[in-house]
């Protein structure tokens, strides 16, 4: 469900327009890192995830001006992996 949820994201985050290649990698490379710890032996490490998670939401929150719509699905799943303990 997780693993869905972000590939869901990535690739919306690869298909928006006006975003700055920069700025796309880095919230790639975030997801990924969400990808890893989710999967990393079978269960996520709590703090290496909220770790990532709060380095997507500062990510996010330098683009919340330009691009709303994304912000607001980044913020609710991070909101959704919080509330599920991850």
């Amino acid at each position: 469900m997780i693993n869905d949820t972000l590939s869901t994201l990535e690739t919306r985050i690869q298909n928006v327009s006006g975003l700055s290649d920069s700025d796309r990698s880095e919230m790639l490379e975030l997801i990924a890192t969400l990808k890893s710890e989710a999967a990393s032996n079978g269960e996520a490490q709590p703090q290496s995830v909220h770790g990532a998670l709060q380095n997507l939401s500062d990510a996010i929150s330098k683009q919340e001006v330009q691009h709303p719509q994304i912000t607001e699905l980044v913020n609710s799943m991070s909101q959704v992996l919080s509330n599920t303990g991850i």
